[in-house]
């Protein structure tokens, strides 16, 4: 392998902050020259242009992917609908009634939301947890030390999924109102003849 390099930084697990740290770590015998805290680290890493701006670019694409993906829901399930309208009417014909046909409907669409909001889900998870690491490297492409730490923010990550639920739910509430219309405006067609 490779020769290892002369050591040039140490990595302290202190039992005081990091502020309170730096004078002891300064004197004799110590007398280190350069000294940073974990929490110099994370402020320095939290305001750095780059990386911010990679984080809000990251965060656009995630609004517009999320927006794309409600547009793709909302055409699919009023499409199929739409071309499912024979079908509604057989099993209108076969004694079902409006609200049932309704239910029916809205429980197929929460299958699929629910799939693909906990598919979606499951695979970021996974994708992060395996690219993350793959990808924090240093400017020499070896991997970072310490190793990186992926911390998920559970509460933001539950507020995504509550926004998209409410508003999938949104989308299928508007697709069984217009297959019931739809039924409706047939079956006064229906009658008139």
């Amino acid at each position: 392998g490779e020769p290892i390099g002369a050591v040039d930084e140490y990595w302290l697990d202190l039992a005081i902050d990091g502020a309170d740290a730096e004078p002891l770590l300064r004197a004799s015998p110590l007398d280190v020259s350069e000294f940073e805290s974990v929490d110099q680290r994370i402020d320095e890493r939290t305001t750095d242009p780059p990386a911010v701006g990679t984080l809000g670019a990251m965060s656009i694409g995630f609004v517009a992917a999320a927006v794309f993906a409600t547009i793709g829901f909302a055409v699919s399930a009023s499409i199929a609908a739409r071309e499912r309208a024979n079908e509604f009417a057989t099993l209108r014909a076969l004694g079902l009634s409006r609200r049932q046909l309704g239910r029916w409907l809205a429980g197929e669409q929460v299958i699929v939301a629910v799939t693909g909001l906990l598919l979606g889900l499951a695979i970021g998870l996974a994708m992060s947890a395996f690219l993350l690491p793959q990808i924090s490297l240093t400017q020499r492409g070896a991997a970072i030390f310490p190793p990186l730490q992926i911390v998920y923010p559970w509460g933001s990550i539950l507020a995504v999924v509550a926004g998209l639920t409410i508003i999938v739910g949104i989308v299928i509430a508007g697709v069984v109102t217009q297959v019931v219309r739809l039924d409706r405006d047939r079956s006064r067609i229906g009658d008139v003849e």
